[in-house]
């Protein structure tokens, strides 16, 4: 018991504020995790509670000068261990440091980390050496540890967790057995956003219920679907690439790539299980995810009739960089206090008092973060780790103004472009329980959050657990309700109901999302040589293909090395090609793509017909075998001239006989010749081509008469032989 009410005190008890009076002051942005001349350190200093593989990170603040970061610089040593070797690397931020101790730490003992004097920033300043300590929590047996056992208690289904409890999840035996799709009903009934449905069906009831991933168009017919071997949650599109799920049975988040080829697989670091709540992959290719922390706490040291051997589930965020080691964490221990929960029992055997449930990277590189069970949207510094202020629940720091009911227990809260603030509001502690899309403009120095838009179902649609919101790019939001029927329904701006699907009654979707799909990634090509002279033969043109995104996650999956990944291209010239007027077997991979460059060589001898003189733009599109398009353009110089080319389109013997003419560099009124067998010159004529190319000849020769049966070459004035038709003429 020492350890446990040495723990309890860090968790004062606070008085509760009740819901609507006057917002509390906002205090100074201060943080636990500051330390002299740092920025951030974590763990934070005089922390408890931490998990014995946690890693340890330093932030001076700016950029670091990589040659001054010697093994020696931090060391860590427990009180039960002795020192711990370990491995220092610089974050490819380039400015946060990362130890990683070889070995984990022990229970119950406390850590201190010391940081030598001399790291070097860019700018040429050296830090001067600081120490720090933390504390390593106590052992857990597995029935502890356990998250739940079910997946309602890790979502949060009912007021209370230990009202519904579902059974233990069981393995899956066999795919075969997995039926096919359920029974969805979607109706459209007025213009929506571009893009599909994403939705990923489960039951609370049936824990053996395989989920399908499911991409679905406006008519209801799938587009893509996947089917896996236990419950999946929340399928979406990320980067506007690449395709996220959390799958159930192996507790981890799996990325996939348009083609529904699994490419990666995300875990929370520093010895935390993975949440199912959230994913969010970066540009930069770092990852933000949550995790429910689960420790003893003497909760009768807490709040008058607590349980003295509660398991209490706190809230760790974190961030992970391009080698997913932790660069960034915030437990909801070391800045909420127990209390902050409302509407929740705190003398239960389990007290989830936070329960998060979605991060939003905003605008300016800080972080936005739901917790149901506390009512409150919370923002804190990427950078220190502070809070920057809370929306809602017993900290509030906002006067809401065109909402006194507030929101309560919601889910889903997302920074818009315009700057407000969306979430849906489950509404569990309204009277009578009602769920509802709720848009915020939030004035962050005067503290204001006014309702500007809301959409409520009519007759009324209570979602106790789980749902989305997601502002889509024509002004149309999609809500998806969560534990209840409709299961997603699209509006207008002005509240006008344009689409809705249905999941069968006891199966629901964790979120529900539009995305356009499959993905079109922008390419930047260029030419080797930008000048096409058109009248040497044997030229072929190479193309470089360059993309940022194609790198992003390059040194996390293997797969976006692209080695042979690139099918061939498709090359349009002003207008588009005609189908068939020329072969893709003229196409080749010359180099695989590798340091996000892949070039690919081809003869231009098709091309040719339908260059101009002077530059001209070409536009690429093809699609890698990941599955995503690509689309680009490039301009090219073209010089020089070429005859005339001539092919029949008409059957033989037919008169006139139709010629399908090709040329460049040379206006479209053209001089043709007719040559017998004997290579004598038997027709001359001039022709202005159609739109289409084409021109007719009549048969007859230079002084108007009927030629004689027989075979003619018919070409350019000039051309060469094999440049010219043969023209088979019959009566």
């Amino acid at each position: 018991m020492r350890l446990l009410h040495f723990v309890v005190a860090a968790f004062a008890l606070t008085a509760p504020v009740a819901l609507g009076v006057a917002p509390a002051p906002a205090p100074a942005a201060t943080s636990p995790h500051s330390l002299p001349g740092f920025t951030y350190v974590s763990p934070a200093p005089g922390s408890q509670l931490h998990r014995p593989e946690t890693n340890i990170i330093v932030r001076p603040g700016g950029v670091i000068d990589l040659s001054s970061l010697t093994e020696d610089r931090i060391t860590a040593t427990g009180s039960l261990t002795g020192e711990h070797p370990g491995t220092l690397r610089l974050s490819d931020d380039g400015e946060t440091i990362l130890f990683r101790p070889v070995m984990p730490f022990w229970h119950e003992e406390a850590v201190t980390c010391s940081i030598a004097a001399g790291i070097r920033t860019a700018a040429g300043d050296t830090l001067d050496g600081a120490s720090f300590t933390f504390h390593i929590g106590p052992s857990l047996d597995a029935a502890a540890l356990d998250p739940g056992s079910g997946l309602a208690d890790r979502i949060g289904w009912s007021m209370e967790p230990d009202a519904m409890r579902s059974p233990s999840w069981s393995p899956a035996t066999s795919l075969d057995s997995v039926p096919g799709l359920p029974d969805y009903q979607l109706s459209v009934t007025g213009p929506t956003a571009p893009g599909h449905l994403f939705v990923s069906d489960f039951r609370f009831d049936d824990p053996s219920y395989r989920s399908h991933l499911m991409i679905l168009r406006n008519d209801g017919t799938p587009v893509f679907q996947k089917y896996l071997g236990e419950q999946g949650l929340d399928f979406k599109v990320q980067l506007h690439r690449w395709l996220t799920y959390f799958d159930g049975a192996r507790g981890t988040y799996y990325v996939q790539n348009a083609n529904g080829a699994v490419v990666d697989s995300i875990q929370t670091g520093n010895g935390y299980p993975i949440d199912l709540h959230e994913l969010i992959l970066l540009p930069n290719g770092h990852s933000l995810l949550m995790s429910y922390d689960r420790q003893p706490v003497d909760m009768s040291a807490v709040v008058e009739g607590g349980n003295p051997d509660a398991i209490v589930v706190g809230l760790v965020l974190q961030e992970l960089d391009l080698e997913k080691d932790v660069v960034f964490q915030w437990r909801s221990w070391d800045h909420f206090q127990i209390t902050d929960a409302t509407s929740r029992s705190l003398t239960t055997a389990t007290v989830d008092y936070a329960h998060g449930n979605s991060i939003e990277p905003d605008h300016d590189g800080n972080l936005i973060f739901s917790s149901r069970h506390m009512d409150e949207v919370t923002k804190v510094s990427r950078e220190t780790g502070a809070i920057l202020w809370r929306l809602g629940g017993k900290n509030n720091q906002f006067t809401f103004v065109n909402d006194p009911d507030r929101f309560a227990w919601q889910h889903s809260a997302r920074r818009l472009a315009n700057g407000n603030l969306l979430l849906y509001d489950n509404g569990n502690t309204h009277t009578p329980s009602y769920s509802r899309a709720v848009e915020y403009a939030l004035d962050e120095a005067n503290r204001t959050a006014t309702l500007v838009w809301q959409y409520r179902n009519t007759p009324d649609t209570f979602g106790g657990a789980m749902g989305s919101v997601q502002r889509l790019p024509n002004g149309n939001t999609l809500i998806g309700w969560g534990s209840t029927n409709p299961t997603a329904t699209e509006v207008t701006a002005d509240g006008r109901k344009v689409a809705e699907l249905n999941l069968p009654t006891g199966t629901f979707s964790y979120r529900a999302f539009r995305f356009e799909w499959p993905p079109t990634l922008s390419i930047a090509p260029r030419v080797d040589s930008d000048a096409i002279d058109v009248g040497r033969k044997g030229q072929h043109l190479s193309f470089r293909f360059s993309s940022d995104e194609f790198s992003v996650f390059e040194v996390d999956f293997a797969t976006l090395r692209l080695a042979g990944a690139l099918s061939p291209v498709e090359i349009r010239v002003g207008d588009p090609v005609p189908a068939g007027a020329w072969s893709r077997s003229g196409h080749r991979l010359a180099a695989t793509l590798a340091s996000s460059e892949a070039k690919v060589t081809f003869s231009v001898e098709s091309l040719l017909p339908y260059l101009k003189s002077g530059s001209q733009q070409l536009s690429l599109t093809g699609k890698l075998r990941s599955g995503e398009a690509i689309t680009g353009s490039v301009t090219v110089k073209v010089s020089g001239e070429r005859s005339a080319r001539a092919r029949v389109l008409s059957p033989v013997g037919a008169f006139p006989i139709q010629l399908a003419v090709r040329a460049t560099g040379v206006p479209r009124s053209v001089t043709f010749e007719a040559h017998d067998v004997h290579g004598r010159r038997v027709a001359r004529w001039t022709a202005t081509s159609d739109a289409a190319g084409h021109v007719t000849w009549d048969g007859r020769a230079s002084d108007g008469q009927r030629l004689r049966s027989g075979i003619y070459f018919v070409g350019t004035e000039g051309s060469v032989l094999a440049e010219r038709a043969k023209v088979a003429v019959v009566k």
